[in-house]
């Protein structure tokens, strides 16, 4: 968790996608050293961009249709999650 008064960083989508390259390479080795040698606060973050790569890779890898099907499905669980979160509100 933060602490009172502390400044998060901000990052442009141009360095995530090279910090993600980077690692990906293997030109920095672990997580940690990549973080390191890129000045990135944490490792935590950089999974967080990992994770999101290599979902948009899976994505654009799929027919449009396939694609088409996987995010109504992702839809339509966000749809029942927002229900069910309103009816535990509401009690």
């Amino acid at each position: 968790m933060a602490q009172k008064g502390s400044q998060f960083k901000k990052y442009d989508y141009k360095f995530k996608l090279k910090a993600v390259e980077k690692y990906l390479s293997g030109e920095y080795g672990s997580q940690r050293q990549t973080c390191l040698n890129l000045g990135i606060r944490s490792v935590t973050q950089l999974k967080k961009w990992l994770a999101l790569y290599k979902e948009n890779i899976k994505l654009n890898e799929m027919s449009l249709e396939d694609q088409n099907k996987f995010l109504r499905m992702e839809n339509d669980i966000l749809k029942k999650y927002q229900a069910l979160l309103k009816t535990l509100n509401e009690r």
